[in-house]
């Protein structure tokens, strides 16, 4: 009988030649085209046993007439049924006509001196896929090694195509499993043991009644034909007439499953349980007991072992181009993986050279660019490459002895700007100063001399600092000159107060905020002239170079100001003023540098949780951590 089947994914009608009737009348030395040329034991000779079963064996023996070794099997002369005499002749002829590359091919048909029944074959070589599988369960390394998942589906592809072609000529296998495929020596894919395949279109032909299914691996011999955990609900049913490809297709899901987990997807449970959960249907998907399965195997597992018929595959073709399909993208994957891994290997060897030590500078930091530029492509192509990470996490945690050229300005532009706001805020401070000169003033002038040496100061600091914003930018020695009129107005301040009230607080608060702006080499000029202001002052007055701004009277200390006439009560005010302003004004400058540090401290934060975004630890601060900057 024809078959016609449409295959959607292929957009092709096949019309396929049917197989010829299959003749199912014993056999007999006088039938028609089986009597040997030979004698039967002068052509097949030096058996040697292959493997055995309850209705048969297999012999290796050499076919003296081609010059060949070659596979016969024969039925177990204590097997006198004439329904396993005629199950026997249909196997031969079936197989025999499925002339496929992955269908072994029957050479011969016969009956022996003794009135028995024997076909040849091709020997083939190699083990089952049960072998194979269990194999693999095992842990062999060396089986590991040489059937990946991918060789695992590969070979699978080749078994739904060798069954797509048996469905195609109209014939169901009906008991496909691991133990009837054969893996060779080099690749090659056999499916074997067509003896309860079904010509589609045609009855049985056999008194088939009377036997029950068979349990876990074995064949059942009645109206239930197959091997439970492999059968589809419909054929466990016994519903022979109503069985297609899809029924096939089941079985090849079960195989699938095995493939992807290396156990079966009934495991070692009682026939009863098989049976009862094979006609209830299931959920289950092989990554439930492999997580590594993609959940695109996962779906076409469940495609192709759907209760129902009409919900499955309809072919296995659809089932062998869905594997390919996901084997083309897998290896696409592959060859991502494997320039990633090349990228990684080339980011460690550029890391390496800049981590080295004695190496820095501009090489050290070209090194670092190669690096990451590595790392780039390497984790573009495959964001989970362990190598390129773990290169990632050592440059960003190791520091190169010497900044980058390219950071070193970002810094030096960045430390530019905090001088700029720093003379912004500096200048208020000294216009500040104006109006203790406006006090000084209001309050009355003992020496014009002594009070026009400060107001001096303040007007050259006024000047220098307008030159600088005029010009928008200064480099160390303005800083520094900036520095010297400021301490050295301070104390000439000691003139009005003395050397131990004004001036140690505005000399410690201009320390303060010359350091802060200062860069590391230059902070011990700003702390030399700080400390200078402070004792200076003292000094003049001690060595007599200048009269005393104080004196001891009964244990107290009487100031004795040489530039200003103090008024109880506008001095006592004044002093208030001074000791609010040197308590708000470095209060609210060290708040304002509290801000851009805290802005800066976000700013590393996110970083730092990008970069354990991308390396895939935990979260910055997690596990009770101390926050960087924290003591």
């Amino acid at each position: 009988m024809a078959s016609d089947l449409h295959d959607p994914l292929a957009d092709t009608r096949v019309t396929s030649e049917p197989l010829l009737p299959v003749q199912t009348s014993p056999v007999s030395q006088d039938d028609e085209g089986l009597s040997s040329e030979l004698p039967h034991a002068q052509r097949y000779a030096d058996s040697a046993p292959l493997g055995s079963g309850g209705m048969g064996e297999v012999l290796l023996v050499r076919d003296r007439r081609v010059g060949r070794s070659v596979a016969l099997k024969r039925l177990h002369t204590r097997v006198g049924s004439k329904n396993a005499l005629l199950r026997f002749v249909r196997e031969a002829r079936i197989q025999g006509q499925l002339e496929h590359p992955s269908i072994v091919p029957v050479y011969d048909l016969g009956a022996d001196p003794e009135g028995g029944s024997f076909f040849t074959m091709r020997h083939i070589r190699g083990r089952t896929l049960e072998q194979l599988l269990r194999s693999l369960q095992s842990g062999h390394e060396g089986t590991r090694a040489q059937y990946t998942r991918r060789k695992l589906l590969t070979l699978f592809s080749s078994i739904c195509l060798t069954v797509h072609y048996a469905h195609s000529r109209g014939v169901l296998h009906r008991d496909l499993k691991p133990a009837n495929v054969m893996v060779g020596e080099f690749g090659e894919v056999y499916v074997l043991d067509w003896g309860i395949a079904k010509v589609l279109g045609q009855g049985e032909e056999l008194d088939l009644g009377g036997a029950a299914e068979g349990g876990a691996g074995m064949t059942a011999a009645g109206s239930v034909m197959g091997t439970l955990g492999y059968m589809a609900p419909e054929q466990l049913r016994g519903e022979v007439g109503a069985l297609d490809a899809r029924a096939d297709v089941y079985a090849l899901g079960m195989i699938l499953y095995e493939l992807l987990t290396f156990e079966r997807f009934h495991g070692p449970e009682d026939p009863g349980a098989a049976y009862h959960r094979t006609l209830r249907g299931h959920d289950a998907v092989p990554s439930q007991r492999d997580p590594t399965v993609p959940p695109e195997l996962d779906e076409l597992f469940r495609q192709a072992t759907a209760l129902r018929p009409e919900d499955r595959l309809d072919s296995a073709r659809k089932l062998s181009n869905a594997v390919e399909q996901f084997l083309d993208g897998d290896r696409d994957t592959e060859r991502r993986q494997e320039l990633a891994a090349g990228h990684a290997a080339r980011a460690h060897q550029a890391a390496e050279a800049a981590l080295r030590e004695g190496v820095g500078g501009e090489e050290a930091a070209r090194q670092r660019v190669e690096a990451l530029q590595e790392i780039t492509r390497a984790l573009a192509l495959d964001p989970g490459q362990v190598q390129a990470r773990a290169v990632l996490g050592r440059l960003l945690t190791t520091p190169p002895r010497e900044m980058p050229p390219g950071v070193q300005g970002a810094m030096e532009r960045s430390l530019r700007e905090a001088q700029r706001k720093g003379l912004r805020f500096g200048s208020l401070i000294y216009l500040s100063w104006l109006g203790v000169i406006g006090y000084v003033l209001f309050m009355g002038v003992k020496s014009w001399v002594a009070f026009a040496i400060p107001t001096t100061g303040v007007a050259l600091i006024l000047a220098h600092v307008a030159s600088l914003r005029l010009r928008g930018t200064f480099g160390p020695l303005d800083r520094r000159l900036l520095a010297v009129l400021t301490f050295g107005t301070i104390a000439a301040f000691s003139v009005w107060l003395g050397p131990f009230v004004l001036v140690p607080l505005a000399t410690a608060c201009g320390a303060l905020i010359f350091s802060i702006q200062a860069e590391r080499r230059e902070r011990w000029f700003y702390l030399l002239v700080a400390t200078a202001a402070s004792i200076l002052p003292f000094a003049a007055e001690a060595s007599g170079l200048f009269p005393p701004a104080y004196t001891f009277e009964n244990g107290a200390l009487v100031l004795l100001p040489r530039a200003v006439e103090l008024s109880p009560r506008w001095t006592l005010l004044g002093l208030l003023y001074l000791s609010v302003s040197f308590t708000l004004v470095p209060a609210y400058y060290l708040g304002r540098v509290r801000d851009s540090l805290t802005s800066a401290e976000e700013k590393l934060f996110l970083h730092a949780w990008h970069f354990e975004q991308l390396t895939g630890a935990g979260a910055p601060g997690e596990g009770g951590e101390a926050r960087p900057g924290s003591p």
